[in-house]
């Protein structure tokens, strides 16, 4: 039995599952920014779950892999753009109440293709998150080279950076291929 779906029998729940996957078509998804967050959101936890060779965790938790290296916390992004012209910043959010929380914070870029996983303490003490905005938001430069020194922007752009690692098998696995 699915914890998730508490007494649903299995074969009535692969019958609604599958009736749920005959109408989501790609171009369906690709057309629904909510349907959207969480592909990035579910693929972005699968690439850090497969590059450290953890376990996605239940809902419930406050992180959302568990690997070997510790706790992580996965925030994803497709990039940003605003009223059809692309952001010069991207963002990803909710992340005062990770303070603590998890071992690692990890950031996927998948605009980009980049990634960086940011050990907690690290990531609390340098990273410059907005006070209100998204439950704390943390926003760096969409060219990863930004122009005013001293900015958010610029510190945060710097700490992606810094903790940058490679995960272009991973792209890969995924489906992303090189830059599709």
């Amino acid at each position: 039995m699915n914890e998730t779906m508490g007494q649903v029998k299995k074969k009535p729940l692969l019958g609604l599952i599958a009736n749920y996957l005959r109408e989501e078509t790609s171009t369906a998804i690709y057309h629904n920014p909510d349907k959207l967050r969480h592909v990035f959101a579910s693929q972005g936890e699968k690439l850090i779950k497969n590059y450290f060779k953890g376990n996605i965790r239940s809902a419930g938790n406050s992180y959302d892999i568990d690997s070997e290296i510790g706790t992580i916390e996965v925030k994803s992004t497709g990039g940003g753009v605003v009223n059809q012209i692309r952001a010069s910043y991207k963002a990803v959010g909710n992340l005062h109440s990770k303070k603590d929380k998890c071992d690692w914070i990890a950031i996927v870029d998948f605009e980009s293709q980049r990634v960086s996983v940011i050990p907690n303490k690290v990531f609390y003490k340098r990273a410059k998150l907005t006070e209100k905005a998204h439950k704390g938001s943390f926003t760096w430069a969409a060219d990863y080279a930004p122009k005013r020194k001293g900015t958010r922007v610029e510190v945060n752009t710097k700490l992606f950076k810094d903790y940058e690692i490679d995960a272009n098998k991973e792209f890969n696995k995924i489906g992303m291929g090189d830059l599709l």
